[in-house]
């Protein structure tokens, strides 16, 4: 999205972070909105384990805002240079990251790409969240809606995978993982490419951690297992639980400050520029010589273009080509010398206000020192409420819930029967030993198997022809074009691609799909066949009765109807009964006998 420079406040001397979106991305509308809901996502949050928005602005089409810029390394960084953390160190560190992300999801704020890389560990221990350029706002639809996919694969919630949208319990998701990491130096799951990573978010459960760090509790193992359960409801119900349960685990001391317990004022972070080190810069790093105030660095040298990030010494863009000289930022010449003046728009900067985030909080005002009696009433009344609204929010009755399923699958479109997933996921889940719930597992697989038809065909479109594909799956694809034509004939080839590549020891995703798209189809083609099979039994047994009554009359009639059972079966396997008695009546009747013409 841009380049973050170390800086120094020109006026007051405090160190900062600058965070500057390059000019390229600032011209699209989705990256400017971005930006600036990190900025007011940075605005409600005032916490000590987050860090904090000093003010933003804009100058020469560069949108801007400067941070506080925490020394040290990130985790990932940590993880990378092989610090083994103690499970006690790892505990003490998620436990600041809860107070956090209480702090935030309290504010109506999802961070949505909680991973290593975006905590940082200050010297003194302090751990901070940053890089809020995803966050969703609770109730803002308007730019991460449900069905887009957005954070890091690898500890990315199985909703948000699936492309559902994110809840407060996808960051405890993202969270375990992260736990995970830190103990384990590894992430819980890791695929082979961007797309297995996303699908074992969604199926695969990880190892124990004790796999892998035999020291840890068995009861932290537990812990991490359920902030990695696939469905939100199974994870921790907020952060504060987690935070309390990891306190009682490791008996921690309440030293360090509560999530919403705030100093009266910031700590002074004035400092000289030539004490900043270890900084994690997300663009190429500024040369300590070349580190100035914030308001100089910006109208000395505009931030990267997204063509020059290549770590040399140019840091303008093609038309610009700032370089650093002797640690002094110095213009190229302009052979051009362009007589026109060209005035730039006034820069703007907003700082905000030490107690801006306070506007954001909840007032609670204090309990009244005794009950009166319409706080009674009003406790019965919300009584009555919450017993009302829990009777409507029981699940519906099982024929309810039949009833809507079957009324979408009789329309016979997966598509349309997609839409009773919810449905029937309710009705399997509440109603299990239910007569009619083997049915419903069935229109279940359906679904699948049409959500993996629907995968393998944009594979298959992203594909450059038909040369690109492997070949299992172009064997695939032949055999699906039989499906409606001929069933039959779509059976034997599927049974003859799982026969050929059953056992072959080829292991790739690719692979792995055609077979499991083709033994779903077998079964879905077996089926239907069988479904219509004794329809078209019965209808064959009435006309083979019908010419055998023809054979001593109308002879030629009777030859007709075998032969063309023999024609249209014959390589049925359903109807080889029926063929069968189709070439016995045939054998009987009297050969034809061709009389020569009276001329």
């Amino acid at each position: 999205m841009g380049t973050v420079y170390a800086a120094v406040e020109s006026e007051s001397g405090q160190i900062a972070a600058v965070k500057v979106l390059s000019a390229a991305m600032g011209r699209e509308d989705g990256f400017r909105e971005r930006f600036r809901a990190e900025i007011e996502s940075l605005r409600k949050l005032h916490h000590p384990n987050i860090v904090r928005i000093f003010g933003y602005g804009e100058e020469q089409d560069y949108q801007f805002y400067a941070m506080e810029l925490v020394e040290g390394h990130s985790l990932d960084e940590s993880i990378k240079l092989g610090r083994r953390f103690e499970w006690q160190e790892a505990v003490a560190i998620v436990v600041q990251v809860c107070r956090a992300l209480k702090h935030a999801h309290d504010r109506g704020v999802i961070h949505r790409d909680i991973k290593p890389a975006n905590l940082l560990m200050a010297p003194d221990g302090t751990v901070k969240l940053s890089d809020f350029g995803i966050a969703k706002l609770f109730g803002n639809t308007g730019m991460t809606s449900e069905g887009g996919v957005l954070g890091t694969a690898e500890y990315m919630a199985p909703e948000q995978a699936d492309g559902r949208a994110a809840s407060p319990r996808s960051d405890l998701y993202s969270l375990g993982g992260v736990f995970y990491a830190i103990l384990a130096r590894r992430p819980p799951l890791r695929g082979k490419d961007l797309l297995d990573t996303l699908h074992m978010q969604r199926y695969t459960v990880p190892d124990p951690i004790r796999k892998y760090v035999a020291d840890v509790p068995e009861e932290l193992e537990q812990i991490i297992a359920q902030l990695l359960a696939k469905a939100p409801e199974e994870r921790f119900a907020n952060a504060l639980v987690l935070s309390r349960k990891l306190e009682a685990l490791l008996a921690i001391p309440q030293a360090v400050v509560a999530a919403d317990e705030m100093p009266a004022s910031t700590p002074d972070l004035s400092t000289s520029a030539t004490d900043v080190k270890n900084v994690k810069l997300s663009g190429p790093q500024t040369p300590p010589s070349a580190v100035r105030g914030a308001s100089t660095l910006i109208r000395s040298a505009p931030p990267l273009s997204p063509g020059s990030m290549d770590g040399s010494r140019v840091i303008g863009g093609d038309s610009l080509g700032f370089q650093l000289e002797g640690g002094e930022i110095v213009p190229p010449a302009d052979p051009l010398k362009s007589s026109v003046t060209v005035v730039p728009p006034p820069a703007t900067f907003i700082p905000v206000r030490e107690d801006e985030h306070r506007k954001f909080e909840l007032i609670e005002e204090e309990p009244p020192a005794w009950i009166s009696p319409h706080t009674w009433v009003l406790a019965f009344g919300l009584l009555a409420a919450g017993i009302t609204l829990w009777w409507y929010l029981q699940p519906p009755s099982a024929d309810r819930l039949y009833q809507s399923v079957e009324t979408l699958a009789a329309e016979e479109k997966v598509e349309r029967l997609a839409e009773a997933e919810p449905m029937i996921a309710a009705f399997l889940r509440h109603y299990s030993e239910d007569s009619r719930a083997r049915q419903l597992l069935g229109y279940q697989e359906e679904i699948e198997l049409y959500r993996l038809e629907k995968q393998f065909e944009m594979r298959a479109r992203r594909a450059a022809g038909r040369d690109a594909l492997t070949p299992i799956e172009r064997a695939y694809l032949e055999a699906v074009q039989y499906v409606n034509s001929d069933p039959d004939e779509a059976l034997l080839r599927f049974k003859a691609l799982r026969d050929l590549h059953r056992g072959s020891g080829d292991a790739s995703p690719s692979t792995r799909q055609c077979l499991l798209l083709a033994e779903r189809q077998q079964v879905r083609l077996q089926k239907q066949i069988d479904r219509h099979a004794a329809d078209d039994c019965k209808m064959l047994d009435a006309r083979l009765e019908q010419a055998a009554l023809l054979a001593s009359d109308e002879p030629e009639q009777a030859r007709e109807i075998f032969r063309a059972t023999i024609a249209l079966y014959g390589g049925k396997a359903w109807a080889k009964k029926q063929v069968e008695r189709a070439r016995e009546g045939l054998e009987k009747l009297p050969a034809i006998v061709v009389r020569p013409s009276a001329d």
